[in-house]
């Protein structure tokens, strides 16, 4: 992360919800072999192949915002490295954690625009979001992901994480503490 930039804690909660579950992906790499992270679990894809899919989002949605380009979700390259080498995804999502403190704070209430296919058979759809909402969006869809991947990796053998936060929704953790206290 470049010097200047706050600390995660100190950015906005969108972006420090991005941080956290990017943050959570980095984690679960560290419980894995190369092997974990790439074989597909019978005919469930590969933990693999949803943290590149988790990863693509965010790099298309950074090059829009960096680009004042639209926000294309469905075009994702489908990059095998991210599916099957696990230092290049740990580069890859290092830097999306800089790219996203560097990119994001100053622009939060800006408008985009979001290409997405919205049901089967049907044509790309243009809707209007802020840059702030997408954020939201990634860190919920990374947490969603993060608990299937969570779940492959506890079937491949990998260590379980240490962190009870991991691949829960923020606003099931918040629940949670109510609920204890």
């Amino acid at each position: 992360m470049s010097q200047n930039l706050p600390a995660p804690s100190e950015q906005a909660t969108p972006i420090r919800g991005c941080f956290e579950s990017v943050t959570q992906c980095l984690e679960l790499l560290d419980r894995l072999d190369n092997s974990q992270y790439a074989t597909p679990v019978g005919k469930h894809s590969a933990i693999g192949a949803h943290m590149r899919h988790v990863i693509e989002h965010y790099l298309i949605f950074l090059a829009a915002v960096e680009g004042g380009t639209v926000v294309d979700y469905d075009e994702r390259n489908r990059d095998p490295r991210i599916e099957q080498e696990l230092e290049f995804t740990r580069e890859t999502l290092n830097s999306i954690q800089t790219r996203m403190g560097e990119v994001c704070r100053e622009k939060l209430e800006n408008a985009v625009q979001v290409c997405q296919i919205p049901a089967t058979n049907a044509e790309p759809l243009i809707v209007h979001s802020t840059v702030e909402r997408e954020l939201v969006f990634l860190s919920s869809h990374t947490i969603h992901h993060l608990a299937l991947m969570d779940l492959l990796a506890e079937i491949k053998g990998a260590p379980k994480s240490s962190d009870r936060a991991a691949g829960v929704a923020f606003s099931t953790q918040d629940y949670r503490t109510k609920q204890s206290s």
